[in-house]
């Protein structure tokens, strides 16, 4: 992720590699990874706050996938999963 050897990771260089991932974090995601991990407030994680960014980053993955199997669920965008969403979705 460091790509310019800095020994520190930026918000652009945590979010070109979550894309390359295929985790499509939108901006306002990856600012809250950053003010939850960056704990000498100095806009960028350095080696033990990459380690606490990678707990951090597993809870928003988890997230993020339970997010996309409810929405495949809740067919008619009613924020409610119904017996028949469940039907019409496994067609």
């Amino acid at each position: 992720m460091d790509k310019e050897k800095t020994g520190f990771i930026t918000p652009d260089e945590l979010k070109e590699a979550l894309n390359l991932e295929h985790f499509d974090f939108n901006e306002e995601q990856i600012d809250s990874i950053m003010k939850q991990v960056d704990i000498q407030p100095n806009g960028k994680i350095n080696y033990e706050e990459f380690i606490e960014a990678t707990v951090v980053l597993e809870k928003f993955m988890i997230e993020e996938r339970m997010w996309i199997v409810f929405r495949h669920l809740d067919v008619d965008d009613t924020n409610t999963i119904k017996r028949e969403n469940i039907k019409e979705a496994m067609k």
